[in-house]
């Protein structure tokens, strides 16, 4: 049996406007919402990164797009899985969508955020990369509708199996 996930609203352009300048380790590729394999309704934060140097000397890297909640991820060095063009995804917790958990999901009003990523390397100062976020009403809207399709199509899809 294989349950087939269907990813709502891969929003690569979550990261919208240019990051701001810093020490240039890398930039973020994509930091937003996706649907995740659960029983319930539930949501994680993805986060792209692109490495603009040796990552061999990335220890550890800090992650987060304030205020959203649930956006905080510590990735230690032996799970990175940075491939080959120095790019790595890395998913946060899953949070299961509703008003309490996720209320930003369900506000009209436009969420901003500055995602952040705390890189930690051997023999280098900390360097930290920024990049504001921008998730409109209606973004929000349709995310939620097409995790909410998602969801139901993996769970009949559990059902017949």
């Amino acid at each position: 049996m294989r349950l087939i996930i269907i990813i709502s609203i891969f929003i690569t352009g979550c990261v919208s406007q240019p990051p701001e300048k810093s020490n240039s380790v890398g930039h973020f590729i994509h930091a937003g919402p996706s649907n995740a394999e659960s029983d319930t309704l539930s949501t994680k934060w993805k986060y792209g990164f692109k490495f603009t140097i040796n990552h061999q000397s990335v220890t550890e890297v800090r992650l987060s797009c304030l205020p959203i909640p649930g956006t905080n991820l510590i990735v230690k060095k032996q799970n990175l899985k940075i491939n080959t063009n120095g790019i790595a995804f890395w998913d946060g917790e899953v949070l299961e969508i509703n008003r309490e958990k996720t209320p930003w999901l369900f506000e009209s009003a436009t969420t901003e955020a500055i995602c952040q990523a705390i890189v930690y390397r051997i023999g280098e100062p900390n360097s930290i990369e920024r990049a504001p976020v921008t998730f409109t009403g209606a973004m929000k809207a349709a995310t939620l509708r097409q995790m909410k399709e998602a969801h139901s199509y993996n769970i009949k899809l559990k059902r017949k199996n």
